[in-house]
């Protein structure tokens, strides 16, 4: 990634002076008419609807002190993101339609908005403790005050001249004072200036877009627009050669989709002189996102990633922009409603509006095939039946980490048939070290690796695989590094899969030392499982498979886990047990799915 200095931003700048990045009434008519963009009207339009008949909810310290109390955080930032819900939906249907009433309605969020103690949520506060009172010396910002400062920057441009004069000049003081007089202040004061994972780009896409939207004077502006280069440039660090995203989907969609934003805004800035995407990593990182569906739009969901996802119109239509061999997917893989986001970004279904491409409904790419991730470790491939896997090495100090070293997954026809069920509910305990790895879904018993010696995986980067090869057809590493069990001295997982049949065949090689007290080969499930002599039928509402097994050595059994989703919902899960009857120093354990 190129650096710029602030000298040369500067200049930049001043050679395109008059340039306004401001979205324009021929944008806004484009929208009314696109054809892609129908269901988001419709859905934009019954959500309005919705939010009026609701009342703007109190965010109390009772609330607000949870975090600090018993780690909860789902209570108050439910209440937080319903606020920036309404302000998105009310502030985009009211720049395609000019309502009285959702003027109404959009003035008394932003003003309850404004009146907000922090735009920080107690989660993040934590970083710099709840006690200190928060003021124009010490506002913390986080990705949520960064996110609210470009949300109310961009609002002001879409609909600001409607606005009330007093709400229009205390957007731009609250902005001032929370967010730009503190985001760079002292380098260093905030841990996203310095880190490679989503935090650094929402945060430094964040601000520097609002920089863009609120700074006159081209020498500040230059500051900022530097400041925030570098610290994408350390984003842009954190992704290997193959571009892969090791904190998910999801999560991919997150940073990068800021990245993406704010270069996408600096390129029309600047008339095309600083163009973030003409270089040949950021492609790569960009093309990832086309990688990793299945049929019925699942997705890879290793570490706190999700299983379900569709691709973003705002987001395929910005890199089909710049990279004209990029593949835009068929409809199926597409999100054309409008999208009901929980954290409400503005930036995301901004750009959905005014930049969908008119021709996203008739194309008829098919993205699913067979993509060698080298650098990730991840294996990813689909067969013409409808059979998709995912399956990775990697090691257990990955960003959102989950202790899964060997874990795999498989879809059929958009089902979940053996899962990586990704992220449990955020929570205090979820981010702390000494309690992550006794959570469920982070520790490595919901994963379907071995279990030996009653040990399940450790944390921390040095539990590794180790001499990992891939192939089209399939994956093969040594996870025994994973686990800190002396007695084992390799455990060589080969995992083949068969793309014309969609069959997949599982063979761990282990070797120790000495005799084993235990080993446990564990699959994981969303399905009540059925066992019968020689293999357990998994069952989907539509879908089948069976594990095949040696009865001679095994013993099967199964137990339905409950735990918390990443929304707070109720989870079950299914770990299906094979027990090994008289493991030795050396043997191999084999098991054919299909």
């Amino acid at each position: 990634m190129k650096h710029y200095t602030e000298e040369e931003i500067l200049e930049i700048l001043k050679r395109h002076k008059d340039v306004s990045v401001s979205y324009t009434d021929e944008d806004k008519q484009r929208a009314l008419v696109n054809p892609s963009l129908d269901e988001f009207r419709a859905g934009l339009k019954k959500k309005v609807e919705y939010l009026k008949s609701t009342p703007n909810e109190q965010l109390s310290f009772a609330l607000f002190r949870r975090f600090e109390e018993d780690g909860d955080r789902k209570q108050f930032e439910d209440r937080y993101f319903n606020r920036r819900q309404k302000l998105l939906a009310y502030a985009l249907e009211y720049w395609l339609h000019k309502d009285a009433d959702t003027l109404v309605h959009l003035q008394d969020i932003t003003w309850a908005m404004l009146e907000e103690y922090t735009w920080s949520v107690p989660a993040h506060l934590m970083r710099k403790g709840l006690k200190k009172v928060q003021d124009d010396k010490t506002y913390v910002v986080d990705l949520f005050a960064s996110e609210t400062a470009h949300a109310l920057s961009e609002m002001l441009t879409l609909v600001g001249d409607d606005l009330h004069p007093i709400i229009k000049d205390r957007i731009h003081f609250e902005i001032e004072r929370r967010v730009l007089s503190r985001a760079y202040e002292n380098q260093g004061e905030f841990f996203w200036h310095n880190v490679t994972n989503n935090w650094s780009a929402v945060c430094a896409g964040s601000v520097g877009m609002t920089a863009i939207y609120e700074i006159g004077d081209e020498e500040r502006l230059a500051h900022f627009i530097e400041r925030s280069l570098s610290m994408l440039e350390n984003f842009y660090k954190g992704f290997s050669s193959d571009g892969a995203c090791l904190e998910g989907l999801s999560y991919w969609n997150y940073g990068f989709g800021y990245f993406m934003y704010f270069a996408d805004m600096l390129y029309r800035r600047t008339e095309g002189e600083i163009n973030l995407f003409d270089d040949p990593h950021i492609k790569n990182i960009a093309f990832f996102y086309t990688k990793v569906f299945f049929k019925g739009s699942r997705t890879v969901s290793f570490s706190d990633g999700g299983s379900h996802g569709k691709c973003s119109i705002g987001a395929l239509s910005i890199l089909a922009k710049y990279y004209p061999d990029y593949r835009i997917p068929s409809a199926e893989y597409i999100n054309f409603d409008f999208s009901d986001d929980y954290c409400a970004r503005f930036a995301l279904a901004v750009r959905n509006t005014v930049l969908a491409r008119e021709d996203l409904k008739t194309n008829t790419n098919e993205i699913i095939g067979t993509y060698l991730l080298e650098d990730a470790e991840w294996y990813i491939s689909s067969s013409a039946c409808g059979v998709g896997i995912a399956a990775k090495a990697g090691n257990n100090g990955e960003p959102h980490n989950h202790n899964d070293v060997g874990s795999f997954l498989i879809y059929k026809n958009g089902e979940s048939l053996i899962a990586d069920i990704g992220a449990g509910e955020y929570t205090r305990q979820y981010f702390t070290p000494d309690t992550r790895y006794t959570i469920f879904c982070n520790s490595s018993a919901s994963h379907s690796v071995p279990i030996i010696n009653g040990e399940y995986q450790k944390a921390g980067a040095s539990y590794a695989a180790k001499d990992t090869t891939m192939t089209e057809g399939g994956i093969v590493s040594d996870i025994a590094g994973a686990y800190d069990v002396k007695s084992l001295k390799s455990l060589r997982r080969s995992l083949s899969f068969d793309a014309n049949s969609g069959a997949v065949a599982l063979k761990d090689s282990f070797e120790f030392d000495s005799k084993p007290s235990s080993v446990v080969e564990r699959f994981v499930s969303p399905c009540k499982p059925e066992i019968l002599s020689d293999r357990v039928d998994i069952k989907s509402k539509n879908e089948k498979m069976s594990i095949y097994f040696e009865a001679d050595k095994c013993i099967a059994k199964y137990e339905l886990v409950m735990d918390k989703a990443h929304h707070g919902e109720d989870r079950e899960t299914y770990v299906i047990d094979f027990e090994l009857k008289d493991p030795s120093v050396s043997f191999d354990a084999l098991f054919e799915i299909k």
